[in-house]
């Protein structure tokens, strides 16, 4: 059995003993364009405000769109960039001149993205689903060199326990607006 998190380890050895945890990684081949090449600015970033808090991936119900709100309130002079599909309401997003929706991107484009933010953002909340939950993008987000910013999700302080404690975990909104 592989699973993606520690948690699920623990939850699959209950009824396996050859259960293997198999973090997810990147594609580095195509990562290593955009380090190789970092004044390749998409043309819908050129003319966004710095500095820039960003996210790559889906829009999606497992992001805390309140906290989102109230970091980007908190923080009107950044310009917070959402990459990805809409899966989910961002109502609560819409009337902020600072969060800025570009839309589902091509993967190979990606960090090309990711190069013009200043900070990344994980910004989940916490729940059962997101207890269980890799993101993907803190490995991609770190391999361009990207300061991270995460909500207190389980498999993101076990990475940091791993790695000098490399990534900036706000265990509350308030200080998820403060280290943004």
């Amino acid at each position: 059995v592989f699973v993606t998190s520690e948690e699920l380890s623990k939850y699959c050895s209950q009824w396996s003993s050859h259960v293997h945890y198999f973090p997810f990684g990147v594609n580095i081949e195509n990562f290593k364009l955009a380090l190789n090449n970092p004044r390749s600015i998409p043309d819908d970033m050129k003319e966004i405000k710095r500095p820039i808090a960003g996210y790559i991936g889906g829009i999606h119900k497992w992001i805390d769109f309140d906290l989102v709100r109230f970091a980007a309130v908190k923080n009107r002079d950044v310009s917070f960039v959402f990459c990805g599909p809409i899966q989910s309401d961002i109502a609560a997003l819409k009337d902020l001149p600072n969060v800025i929706f570009l839309g589902q991107k091509d993967a190979k484009e990606l960090p090309y993205y990711v190069n013009e933010f200043d900070v990344a953002l994980i910004p989940y909340k916490i729940t059962e689903y997101t207890n269980n939950v890799y993101p993907t993008k803190l490995n991609e987000y770190l391999v361009l060199g990207k300061r991270v910013v995460s909500t207190d999700l389980p498999e993101v302080k076990k990475f940091n326990s791993d790695n000098n404690h490399i990534v900036k975990i706000a265990c509350t909104k308030e200080e998820f607006a403060l280290d943004i």
